[in-house]
């Protein structure tokens, strides 16, 4: 299961991408484009709007976004997201928001083509004022259950008999970042960056780091 853990981590970095913006003013929407390395380079479409919940004097914002990789994109690599993000507590401008993903990712390697569920619990840390905002970052996100396909490859060269099937709690990575951003008119342009380990503290092969530049148009 280490290994499956090792190998999930990989998978479901290849894809990601996070939104960055600004806190979102009522009923407020927003469609944006994100680019990154993450670790791979990506690009994703998303689109957030604001909703009031009185009951809590708060702004509830959904997101939903599509991300590809940007080099060699195919159909069988992508990653669906759908989330929200609202502000806890806050004094003037300085605000602890919280944000929540679920995400469907896919990906499709020389040894598997494997498809998983992972929630991502996330908190913001910062300044945030109507033309710009800068805040830290510390996120987690949970692998929840994975269906793995292996290839006839991985199986005459690494192991012959490898089940292919549903794996679940195979992991999690945790995300340390700082993220900001300034609006012009309608346009906002934000810009993060970050680092990421598994749950157990170690950091997985490959690149480490995380960056992000969001392009959003407020509707």
């Amino acid at each position: 299961m280490k290994r499956v853990s090792v190998i999930l981590a990989l998978f479901v970095c290849i894809v990601q991408a996070r939104e960055v913006m600004n806190l979102m003013e009522p009923e407020a929407k927003t469609v944006y484009l994100n680019l990154g390395l993450d670790p791979a380079f990506v690009a994703g479409v998303g689109y957030a709007q604001s909703i009031p919940i009185p009951i809590l004097n708060r702004n509830l914002t959904l997101t939903g976004e599509a991300a590809v990789p940007v080099l060699l994109p195919d159909l069988k690599d992508y990653q669906l997201q759908a989330g929200s993000r609202i502000p806890l507590i806050g004094y003037n401008n300085l605000v602890l928001v919280n944000r929540l993903n679920l995400k469907l990712s896919a990906n499709q390697t020389w040894m598997f083509y494997a498809t998983g569920f992972s929630l991502e619990e996330g908190i913001l840390l910062g300044y945030f004022h109507p033309r710009f905002f800068v805040a830290g970052e510390f996120d987690y996100t949970k692998f929840l259950v994975t269906y793995y396909q292996h290839t006839e490859e991985y199986r005459e060269e690494v192991y012959k008999d490898a089940n292919d099937g549903w794996y679940g709690n195979t992991g999690g990575m945790l995300t340390v970042g700082l993220q900001g951003g300034f609006s012009i008119g309608r346009f906002e342009l934000g810009l993060r960056a970050g680092a990421f380990k598994t749950e157990r503290w170690n950091f997985p092969s490959g690149f480490p780091f995380q960056a992000n530049l969001t392009m959003n148009y407020h509707l």
